[in-house]
């Protein structure tokens, strides 16, 4: 009884459809679900390698000060000007599938050596420790540039334009899913077995992330679009047909800024759970990581459906002005204030994936179908080494230097101290407000909506709704009515 009830739900299960799928290829549905199952399965790498696990394994095992902190965070995310590089062999070469594979794989594998550092080298040697780390993150990072770009080219050219919207939304749901079991994974194991935890953690996400990449050996790769155009186009053509596409350079413009002055803050969000609000790796996790990620999956496929409607710009402007407040919240956070984490946290998870969908379907839809690898290559050296990279090294270095001294002097805004922290969070917000109020507007998108046009769409469509309801309760208390009466004519 029990096996025939597995397999009658393991039979629903693969009924589920993700997207529309109707009309499609098998091949190319199978290839869709591939990519979905690899984004899932280094949803473990991402939140060990871009977690409070990884911040811990710096200040507790690395002993990284603040300024080396936002050096190790910016030194890997600068390495992606190799992307450049990169796609100029890629579009001549016409290898993306190879080199996505190969360096994928390679790069992946690395996190395991920085698992085995504290085995490898003593606790006295502090400074080799460091450089090791950051020499394997840049090792890392260099076949991220691989990966990246074969996986924005393959994109482009692998997922039909009229299912984007709720591919990528039905993409991110189910890795979230993923992303919120192995955090409580990840979690158990550090605060389980403490120091060794953070080994075993970044030895589960190498293993992770190569898991990752293999799923895409069962993807069936596209020709590369435009195949053959760019073979006696020299780099500097390649190039200067990008540069020339003036609404993919604004593009690029925003978001360079935008992650600037996201990157100035984001190093310490986890450090300032660990340190000044004294959470547990737990904690964190079902607090921060849990409380975020749930969100997002609730609330994915509502934005996915939106930007499909009204497009991306006017979705992406009305949940901006909200994200670029949201980093001020922090002032408010001190010990046992657990609501206000929630809180930032359940906003964050609302918001926030709105602006990753948008920026993932602009450069798209923006970038030309010719030389494809070369937009996504600038699209992502800009954002990462002058706005990522550049965020948090510059972060990092005011921290250690110019905000210690400030926090030095106990001054208070509105009754709270200020301590380093939080002036790292004010400059963030206030350039986060300037980019999203002066930079936005100069974006362009064919057919989007604007946002007077979609708010006036949303309340009619609620008035019709609630209007709908209203006649709905009229009807059926006629009906009782009706049943009454005749009830009462029978007796």
């Amino acid at each position: 009884m029990r096996t025939h009830a597995i397999k009658h739900a393991v039979k629903r299960l693969r009924q589920v459809e993700l997207f529309d799928s109707a009309g499609m290829p098998a091949a190319l549905r199978s290839s869709l679900y591939w990519v979905i199952w690899g984004v899932t399965a280094g949803m473990l790498c991402f939140n060990v390698t871009g977690g409070a696990a990884w911040t811990g394994f710096q200040r507790e095992i690395l002993k990284a000060n603040d300024f080396e902190l936002g050096l190790i965070a910016a030194v890997p995310v600068a390495a992606n000007i190799l992307q450049i590089l990169f796609s100029f062999i890629m579009e001549r070469k016409r290898n993306r599938r190879f080199v996505f594979l190969f360096f994928g794989l390679i790069g992946r594998s690395l996190w395991i050596l920085i698992g085995l550092i504290p085995f490898i080298f003593s606790p006295a040697a502090h400074s080799v420790r460091i450089a090791s780390t950051i020499v394997l993150v840049v090792l890392i990072s260099s076949g991220n540039s691989f990966v990246n770009l074969g996986f924005g080219s393959l994109l482009g050219d692998l997922i039909p334009m009229r299912i984007r919207g709720q591919y990528f939304s039905s993409r991110q749901r189910v890795s979230l899913v993923a992303g919120i079991l192995s955090g409580l994974l990840v979690s158990v194991i550090v605060d389980s077995f403490g120091n060794a935890g953070y080994s075993m953690v970044l030895i589960l996400a190498g293993l992770a992330g190569m898991a990752d990449i293999a799923c895409f050996l069962r993807v069936q790769w596209p020709p590369m679009a435009g195949a053959g155009d760019s073979g006696g186009e020299t780099p500097k053509a390649m190039i200067r047909g990008v540069l020339k596409n003036k609404r993919f350079m604004t593009l690029c413009m925003f978001f360079t800024c935008w992650h600037f002055s996201v990157g100035l803050s984001s190093p310490f969000n986890n450090v300032y759970l660990i340190e000044v609000m004294h959470l547990s790796f737990l904690e964190i996790t079902l607090f921060a990581q849990i409380v975020s990620n749930l969100t997002t999956v609730l609330s994915v496929t509502f934005w996915g459906r939106a930007i499909d409607r009204f497009g991306n710009k006017p979705v992406m402007r009305s949940v901006g002005y909200i994200c670029m407040l949201l980093s001020g919240m922090w002032l408010f956070m001190k010990p046992g204030a657990i609501g206000l984490v929630v809180l930032f946290n359940f906003l964050s998870g609302l918001f926030w994936i709105s602006l990753d969908l948008g920026q993932q379907n602009l450069y798209l839809s923006l970038s030309a179908r010719k030389n494809r690898s070369v937009y996504v290559a600038v699209f992502f050296a800009m954002i990462n080494l002058c706005g990522i990279a550049l965020g948090n090294a510059l972060g990092g270095a005011l921290v250690q230097g110019v905000f210690t001294g400030l926090a030095a002097k106990n001054l208070t805004l509105g009754g709270i101290t200020l301590n380093k922290y939080h002036y790292v969070y004010l400059l963030s917000t206030a350039l986060r407000c300037a980019v999203m109020l002066l930079l936005f507007p100069r974006i362009e998108e064919e057919g989007s909506s604007t946002m007077a046009e979609m708010f006036s769409s949303v309340r009619m469509g609620m008035v019709r709704r609630r209007n709908d309801f209203r006649r709905s309760v009229s009807e059926t208390r006629v009906r009782k009515k009706i049943r009454k009466a005749i009830h009462h004519e029978s007796e």
